[in-house]
């Protein structure tokens, strides 16, 4: 080889060489752009995700669709950006090859070594990562072929690449996993209620007793009348009370335009507004009622057994005493009615106390069948129904009824009604609530016509509860408003409900994935496995029938280490160039 020419004067493949060097920074920007793209494109979701989740949405996961989206994105980028991590690689490890070609280092790859580290930054996918793995495990080679170092610029190679998989799939399985177990779920917020011009305010959701009218009635009728504690809604006048009764009615068939009877979580029957506004959240206080029913027939049937057998009276009437064990003188056609200490029919507004009984003898025929009138003078199955003469089923019922002043909350997003708080009302404004219900003339049973045909095991039940709705709703006449005592908007966003396991292993894995790219700076290196055998490996014509391509460069030794750099040509000039050790032994250091 021709000496190298120390004289100052450069060659011109030195000057080609160094004007190469000149577009470093070109390379670097380049190195930049694709790296600091990927890092802002992975760090920018899981910013996007993290923002989304805890800036806008204080913390809740307010949208189902974008943040799976964005998981779905980073797992479609991932891969996509794999070939070019490993590109951005080849950089780094290019200048190690380099150091290590002017030291003649142990960063020298052999034909063998620089095929897989070119398979990995080339192809980087599985089947690359296998072979080098199998290289490295020493499967298929002989005891020399394991004991010939590998550069570690090729166990960096494939251990970033093993990072980098793996770290892909992760993304991609967590990804998998997210979509899988979110459940969408209703995300509700609380915020002040205010109008259009921003300030608080109230509502007047709330019903209370008209105190004013009472006290008025109290003075026009005088304290002798015995018609005074009805509140002005009974005058014993010969023109009748119907105009009184009108909002009552229309409050009971659910026509009125002011109120309106619900029933809250505990089964009392309250007075509510007819409309309530959409998406609030409130508490306010009201009236209500509540009943507890049950049948006493059992208790109350008096047969007559002179005669030797049990005769319960004639077919137009059944025989009853209910006076020896409960406070209640019912009689065939006692009908609905509120009774005083001693059992007897009294008017709703001379009760006298609160909570009082209430009993009702009650008959129907929507009970009976072909069976049934072949069997007389017995009880319709496990019920307190009992059957007896043309009047179809007898049940006597007997109930405790309390008037009561409640304070409830209600939820549009769920539409209920929750009681807070609930104390018996007073007894003047028990006498006035109760008063159109309770009547002793004419007696009649409304609640009974009401409930006729339902369920003999949920009589009682369903008694109550239209005892309860009726008795409320007919003193609709002295209800007025009053403001919510706490009220407030609500807001729902239809989001998800995510498990924070894979959601955690996919930030972590975009985290881990973003940081790769930070270090990387180099050129590309794209040559497979074939192509470097035919230049640098041994010239052994058995080794190119070879089908494994590993086997085909045979058992390599320090001799077969490849350096990089400038060498002497055989025309006096410079060259940059990759050369087996043995050739290039007038090495000159690199970038002077």
């Amino acid at each position: 080889m021709v000496p190298h020419q120390a004289n100052g004067k450069e060659s011109a493949a030195i000057l080609k060489a160094k004007r190469k060097a000149g577009t470093s920074s070109q390379t670097l920007c380049y190195a930049f752009l694709v790296g600091g793209s990927i890092v802002i494109g992975v760090f920018g979701m899981v910013l996007a995700v993290i923002s989304y989740l805890c800036v806008a949405h204080k913390c809740w996961i307010a949208d189902r669709h974008l943040v799976l989206t964005i998981s779905q994105v980073a797992s479609h980028i991932a891969p996509v950006t794999i070939p070019l991590l490993m590109g951005l690689t080849s950089y780094n490890l290019a200048e190690r090859w380099l150091k290590a070609s002017v030291t003649e280092g142990p960063d020298r790859p052999s034909p063998m070594q620089l095929g897989l580290l070119l398979s990995i930054l080339n192809s980087a996918n599985i089947p690359s990562l296998f072979f080098a793995l199998l290289y490295f495990l020493g499967f298929g080679q002989t005891q020399q072929q394991k004991n010939f170092s590998a550069p570690s610029i090729l166990r960096r190679s494939t251990a970033f690449l093993f990072i980098s998989l793996l770290t892909t799939y992760l993304i991609t399985g967590s990804d998998a996993w997210l979509h899988v177990t979110s459940k969408a779920v209703i995300i509700e917020s609380i915020l002040p209620y205010r109008n259009h011009n921003s300030s608080l305010i109230s509502e007047p959701l709330g019903r209370a007793i008209n105190q004013t009218q009472c006290d008025m009635a109290q003075v026009l009728a005088g304290p002798l009348s015995p018609y005074a504690p009805s509140c002005g809604q009974l005058s014993g006048g010969s023109g009748g009370d119907g105009v009184t009764k009108v909002p009552g009615l229309r409050t009971l068939s659910n026509s009125s335009s002011t109120h309106r009877i619900v029933f809250a979580n505990d089964q009392t029957a309250i007075v509510v507004p007819a409309t309530i506004p959409s998406n609030i959240s409130y508490t306010a206080p009201t009236i209500g009622i509540k009943s507890s029913c049950k049948s006493i027939t059992k208790i109350c049937l008096s047969p007559n057994t002179s005669t030797g057998y049990n005769e319960y009276g004639p077919q137009s009437t059944l025989n009853i005493n209910c006076s020896k064990k409960t406070k209640f003188n019912a009689s065939p056609d006692f009908g609905l009615a509120a009774l005083d200490d001693k059992g007897n029919a009294v008017d709703g507004f001379n009760v006298s106390s609160n909570p009082f009984h209430v009993g009702s003898v009650v008959t129907s025929i929507a009970y009976n069948d072909e069976d049934d009138l072949a069997l007389p003078d017995n009880y319709i199955g496990n019920s307190g129904w009992f059957l007896h003469g043309n009047q179809g089923a007898w049940n006597i019922i007997y109930c405790d009824l309390s008037a009561v002043d409640v304070t409830y909350a209600y939820k549009s997003s769920t539409s209920e009604f929750t009681i807070m708080s609930s104390t018996p009302s007073s007894l003047q404004d028990t006498r006035a609530i109760i008063t159109y219900e309770f009547q002793t003339y004419p007696r009649t049973d409304p609640v009974a016509t009401a409930v006729d045909g339902v369920d003999l095991q949920t009589y009682e039940e369903t008694y109550a509860l239209e005892l309860s709705r009726q008795t409320i709703a007919k003193g609709s006449n002295m209800y007025i408003t009053q403001d919510t005592t706490d009220i407030s908007r609500e807001e729902q966003t239809l989001g998800t409900k995510i498990y924070l396991i894979p959601f955690t292993i996919l930030l972590g894995m975009m985290m881990l994935y973003g940081t790769s790219y930070v270090h990387l700076a180099s050129a590309h290196l794209s040559d497979p496995l074939t192509a470097v055998h035919s230049l640098y490996g041994p010239k052994d014509a058995l080794c190119t029938w070879k089908d494994k391509t590993l086997e085909k460069f045979g058992t390599e030794t320090d001799e077969d280490r490849l350096n990089i750099g400038e060498f002497n040509d055989d025309y006096g000039g410079r060259i940059f160039s990759v050369l087996k050790s043995e050739i290039s032994d007038d090495i000159s250091s690199f970038g002077k």
